[in-house]
């Protein structure tokens, strides 16, 4: 009779099963513990440690608790600490090598706790640095520039200043020097008195023309043509003489209106280098939020560069076909009917714990191969009714799909968050706390390839302060002018790439507490201004009454040799002009005559 039962395959099957049992119970938690730690510690470049891992395999899931990962840059603080994660996977799936998940829940997500051993890995040995200079151990706060408000000396300023106007007064004489010299030349080749008497002659001698003989009356009146001609001649070189001296005349014009105001320009030459200005005090924005923003921004980048990577897969052969090694085999992904991507997490919900309460939401499509999915990554958080903020909303999208055209977007808002004893300045001279105030913020961000950018705005409103100061005049007028202050809003720029990029910082702030600043500064100088602006009258006035009497002299000359000869020839011009129509008229009369006694001997001889 043959056996039913071959026992002692029976018994090695059972063994076999019993020992791969025995494993899973035994090990198969430790092994997904200490793989996620590896992977994660390489990840972030500090330790990543995991409490607990429970495996399953009806319905195949897994169970994470406590994840604590610790900030690279504070080892005694876990940058983030996570209480429990659990998801279930597609069992079918695992056999092809793809991890799909359905549905994640994150749950306890904190931030920033701290941690009972240092979370410090050891790296390989580098070079010493070099050793830095010692230092009094005192950390120094570089705070506003604040000079003090001292009303300066005016005699001793005007002692050692050089005022430009006497210089200018000088140059303008000597100026207007050369110019009359050169009037004075053309003044000697104009037509003089000597000229008018000469055509004068000219006329008198025409006018003894024998008015009976017709031909020499026709004569003197061709003379009295020309006579005319030479004399608007003159004229016309007369008129002609002031554009020789006009381009002269200009220049000293404008030379002197330089002269005159150039005690006011000088005034405020002075009063800039020796006042005091709200301007003395520097970009308050940036000083007060710069370094905040500076902090934030460089956080940001730094992790969105370790997660960056996560996001899309990357291939590295670069295109090329692998290099296989001989006798091994070859990972080939054939074409799929309905593909899927080797790792997914369709969604993923996590709660947050912070001090100001709980905000939650999800992660959709989270994937390094977007281009099978054709979904981006999303997100959406939202928190309500949490300690001192009225609400939170945080949306992105991070859009992988096509690894040539990356485009990322951030949208976060912040309304009714609360700042108390929150520090602005801290310095020995003095103290500036937002002792309560509220802010409402919005940032948008946004990512495409390799180019960056982000806006941020911030309005700080319903402030109560906390301000201390000890320092000189013009800090006690700069606390006193940001006590007045209820509200402000910041502004923040970033643009460039991921490697080169700059941040700008700027509030309405600063103009409010200039403008504020201002008043105080020009009530206390305004002595002081009023006194140096007179001494520079003063000292001016009579350089310019001179160069204004230069000026003056220079003019009249010019009006005055022009209009003596102008009238000169005017009058001999008028005079030949009378002269010329009566010879005109009595040569008509002359020829009517002749016309006349030629008409009478011819009647006479017919009759």
């Amino acid at each position: 009779m043959k056996k039913w039962i071959r026992w002692k395959g029976l018994i090695g099957f059972t063994l076999a099963v019993v020992v791969l049992a025995l494993f899973y119970i035994l090990f198969i938690d430790s092994i997904i513990r200490n793989s996620i730690e590896y992977a994660g510690t390489r990840m972030v470049g500090a330790k990543v440690e995991l409490a607990e891992v429970d495996f399953k395999f009806s319905p195949m899931g897994m169970k994470l608790g406590r994840l604590q990962v610790t900030n690279p840059d504070v080892p005694m603080q876990n940058i983030i600490d996570i209480k429990q994660i659990r998801f279930n996977m597609d069992s079918l799936n695992i056999l092809r090598r793809k991890v799909l998940i359905n549905e994640m829940r994150v749950e306890g997500v904190q931030f920033h706790t701290a941690r009972k051993t240092s979370g410090a890995i050891k790296k390989a040995a580098s070079p010493k640095p070099k050793p830095r200079p010692a230092t009094d151990g005192k950390k120094k706060e570089t705070g506003l520039a604040m000079p003090d408000i001292k009303i300066p000396n005016v005699d001793e300023i005007m002692g050692r200043e050089e005022i430009k106007t006497i210089g200018m007064a000088e140059k303008f004489k000597t100026d207007s020097q050369v110019s009359q010299d050169r009037w004075k030349k053309i003044v000697h080749d104009m037509p003089d008195e000597k000229r008018v008497d000469e055509h004068k002659a000219r006329l008198d001698k025409i006018k003894q023309t024998n008015t009976k003989d017709i031909k020499a009356l026709a004569d003197a009146i061709e003379d009295l043509k020309r006579l005319k001609k030479d004399i608007k001649s003159d004229m016309s070189y007369v008129d002609n003489s002031r554009n020789k001296i006009s381009g002269d005349l200009g220049q000293l014009n404008k030379d002197f209106k330089a002269l005159k105001s150039s005690p006011e320009d000088e005034y405020r030459r002075l009063t800039s280098k020796y006042s005091v200005t709200a301007g003395s005090v520097g970009n308050i924005s940036q000083l007060l939020f710069g370094g905040e923003a500076k902090k934030y921004t460089n956080m940001a980048m730094g992790w969105y560069k370790k997660i960056e990577p996560y996001m899309a897969y990357v291939d590295f052969s670069g295109g090329k076909e692998p290099q296989v090694d001989r006798h091994k085999g070859l990972d080939i992904r054939f074409k799929e009917y309905n593909p899927q991507p080797d790792f997914l997490i369709k969604v993923a919900h996590a709660s947050f714990e912070t001090d100001k309460g709980r905000f939650s939401g999800k992660i959709m499509d989270i994937t390094g191969e977007q281009d099978i999915t054709r979904k981006p990554v999303s997100l959406r958080f939202s928190g309500n009714k949490m300690k001192g903020i009225g609400s939170i909303l945080l949306t992105g999208s991070f859009n992988h799909i096509d690894p040539s055209s990356k485009k990322d977007q951030i949208n976060f808002t912040l309304s009714q968050y609360a700042l108390n004893k929150y520090r602005l300045i801290d310095r020995e001279d003095m103290t500036i706390y937002l002792d309560k105030a509220k802010s409402d913020l919005k940032l948008v961000a946004s990512r495409v390839n390799d180019n960056i950018q982000a806006d941020f705005r911030s309005h700080v409103h319903s402030i109560q302060y906390n301000n201390t100061a000890s320092g000189n005049e013009m800090a006690m007028m700069f606390l006193s002018s940001i006590n007045k202050t209820r509200d402000f809003n910041i502004y923040g720029k970033l643009r460039g790439t991921f490697d080169n990029y700059s941040t700008k910082v700027s509030s309405d702030l600063d103009n409010r507490l200039r403008a504020n600043m201002g008043e105080h500064i020009n009530r206390r100088l305004a002595g002081f201004r009023k006194q140096l602006r007179d001494k520079i009258q003063q000292k001016a006035r009579q350089p310019i009454d001179e160069a204004e009497k230069k000026l003056k002299d220079l003019n009249s000359m010019v009006k005055n040799d022009i209009a003596i000869r102008k009238a000169r020839l005017t009058h001999q011009y008028n005079s030949v002009v009378d002269e010329e129509k009566r010879k005109q008229k009595e040569k008509k009369a002359r020829l009517k005559n002749k016309a006349e006694d030629k008409l009478k001997n011819l009647f006479n001889k017919y009759k």
